[in-house]
């Protein structure tokens, strides 16, 4: 019994005085019938979205989701590796940018690169519903790579 819970007959018959009740509780129910309909409408949008929250960002949901939803157990992450370059910093104090070996190197070089997404070839026509679920569910800014492998 959830507090969602709605008997549309029950409702319509105690708002109703007892000198109408009889007929008439069929014709209002008649003209409820839009109302019932909008009601099945939220309750499964409900179910959906309180799906939807009991998976995040946390690898083994994110994992568990995917393999769920393509209705497959392959499908597994890992974090990509970690680039360190050695260089030398150009002011120590504010560290605007480091200098290394090949110029001057961007942000986007060294650091945390994301994580890959491992999916069997089978699942290779599916590359637009994983990429979908995995931007609904990561970090923002976090990057990802879909990597096939047989």
């Amino acid at each position: 019994m959830s507090k969602y819970d709605l008997n549309f007959r029950r409702l319509i018959v105690c708002m109703l005085p007892y000198s109408l009740r009889g007929n008439i509780v069929d014709l209002i129910e008649v003209m409820v019938r839009p109302l019932k309909r909008y009601y099945h409408q939220f309750l499964s949008f409900k179910e959906r979205e309180e799906t939807a929250l009991t998976y995040n960002s946390q690898t083994p949901l994110l994992q568990k989701l995917l393999n769920d939803t393509l209705e497959t157990s392959g499908i597994y992450i890992t974090d990509a590796p970690y680039h360190v370059i050695d260089g030398v910093w150009e002011n120590e104090e504010y560290k605007p940018k480091e200098i290394g070996f090949w110029g001057i190197i961007g942000k986007n070089d060294i650091g945390y690169r994301g994580f890959y997404v491992y999916v069997p070839v089978a699942l290779s026509d599916k590359k637009q519903i994983i990429a979908a679920l995995v931007d609904r569910y990561k970090f923002s800014g976090t990057q990802y790579e879909i990597v096939f492998f047989e």
